[in-house]
């Protein structure tokens, strides 16, 4: 009995058989390449042009150097590879997120770290090549190691964080508070400097060679529209917790307000995590909302602020609520998808495309049954489908033609084994010399969906009024 009540004791081989655990259920969902974000493909070919030129290139600005560099070791790999080790850094965050509760003496430790894994936008993401995870996987490596007073090694946890994603520089501050505690003695200070440029080191070195090859211009990032207020709000709620586990999310808050006679042994955390660790978790909060506010372009910017959700959750919430929201987000990724109909990717059957909501000027089919997990995998196959109708329309084609492809590009592009004696050329964008030079070479421009939209932003001019035509027809595109 004293076994069971005590989570606390060092016992290792919990902690491997869980995070065996958490890698199980992400296998299932390595196929059909390396996300549907053109970016993670950006990725990938950005690490096969540093393995074979031996210079570097950033996939996107401001660049993610250590995922980048480390990929170029592996991309022979390919997409299986890529998407196992990314499953690898999210059992490695999860972890470490584990072992910073037990150090807290967190009552449901797995059942905590469970839920982090289970977030839909984090599931996803730990399927595919992006630098999301990456990015957490060092900073919750490094909370752990603030946790247990290692200023150091903490600072270059956070560091490496930073080569992965330079927004992570943003845990500085909460960080150093949790460091600092309530003791202000000359010997905590000292643990704030070590930490703080152990941080700015590493993170420094990480983007050395992204400022030898760009200078200071690497710091900035493409410039794009600012998506419509329901796109935002989509983005923020169900796109990062999914419907389930938004309704949990909105529940547990009302939870936390709502008056209780429940005793202080029913909380989950002791009472010395007061007020030096809540009010470090709430700032983290705070800085990636405003940050998702500023620039609100994927659901995955929000996931360094998921885990310090879960910690004020766990808390201020008594057991039989934290258990509750908990259920609903693990449940979460698998009931209740919601996904566009219009796109080539969308997922095929589109069971529900006469019942949908139009959300931003674009086509939202919910299906109760299909969580936004498997909505996702659904979506990579179709997207796969479609690029390979496009690579095989290519290879057909006799006649001299560019084929803009916009975000299609770094998809195809990879994919691509050129003939020997091709008449297609796929660009991203095409400027307006370009384009009509092409037209005086007797050259057919042709663009993919979307890839209009793409080239208005870059090129400033709108494809198919000066000549470009559609290079293939899908059943979900518009007339």
């Amino acid at each position: 009995m004293a076994a069971t009540l005590n989570p606390f004791k060092r016992d290792p081989l919990r902690y491997v058989l869980f995070g065996l655990f958490i890698l199980g259920t992400r296998l299932p969902f390595f196929l059909h390449g390396y996300g549907v974000d053109s970016d993670a493909w950006g990725v990938a070919l950005t690490a096969k042009f540093i393995a074979e030129s031996g210079q570097y290139s950033v996939s996107r600005f401001p660049g993610y150097p250590f995922q980048e560099l480390v990929l170029s070791l592996l991309y022979k790999g390919g997409p299986f590879l890529f998407n196992l080790v990314t499953a690898l850094m999210s059992v490695a965050g999860v972890i470490f997120f584990a072992l910073t509760l037990r150090k807290l003496r967190f009552k449901y430790i797995f059942l905590a770290g469970t839920t982090l894994a289970f977030v839909p936008t984090i599931f996803i993401n730990s399927t595919i090549s992006m630098d999301y995870i990456w990015a957490f996987a060092f900073l919750m490596a490094s909370m752990y190691f603030i946790i247990i007073n290692k200023p150091i090694v903490a600072g270059i946890m956070l560091g490496l964080a930073i080569g992965c994603r330079i927004t992570s520089g943003a845990m500085l501050l909460p960080y150093a508070i949790m460091l600092l505690r309530s003791d202000y003695s000359g010997k905590n200070m000292v643990k704030e400097f070590l930490f703080i440029v152990s941080a700015l080191v590493m993170g420094g070195l990480c983007f050395l060679p992204v400022y030898l090859k760009y200078g200071t211009s690497f710091f900035t990032y493409y410039d794009v529209p600012y998506p419509s207020i329901p796109k935002v709000l989509y983005k923020f709620t169900f796109d990062v917790w999914g419907v389930l586990g938004f309704f949990g999310l909105c529940c547990s808050v009302l939870m936390l307000f709502a008056p209780t006679k429940h005793k202080v042994r029913q909380y989950l955390f002791p009472r010395r995590v007061n007020i030096n660790y809540v009010l470090p978790w709430l700032i983290a909060i705070d800085l990636y909302i405003i940050s998702f506010i500023v620039l609100p372009m994927e659901s995955g910017y929000l996931i360094p602020l998921i885990p310090f959700v879960i910690l004020i959750f766990g808390k201020y919430l008594y057991d039989k609520a934290f258990v509750f929201f908990a259920w609903t987000i693990i449940l979460s990724p698998f009931v209740g998808g919601i996904s566009a109909i219009d796109r080539e990717d969308a997922p095929k059957p589109a069971q529900f495309e006469k019942k949908y909501l139009e959300i931003g000027g674009e086509r939202l089919a919910f299906d109760p049954f299909t969580g936004p997990l498997i909505t996702y995998q659904l979506r990579k196959e179709s997207g796969q489908a479609f690029v390979e109708e496009v690579i095989q329309s290519a290879d057909t084609l006799k006649i001299n033609a560019i084929i803009v492809s916009g975000k299609w590009y770094n998809q195809v592009i990879l994919q691509w084994k050129e003939p020997a004696k091709s008449f297609a050329r796929f660009a991203p964008y095409i400027m307006h010399d370009e384009l009509h030079d092409a037209f005086d070479r007797g050259c057919k421009v042709y663009y993919l969906p979307q890839a209009e939209v793409f080239n208005h932003l870059k090129a400033g001019f709108n494809l198919d009024e000066d000549g470009a035509i559609p290079f293939v027809k899908t059943p979900h595109a518009k007339d």
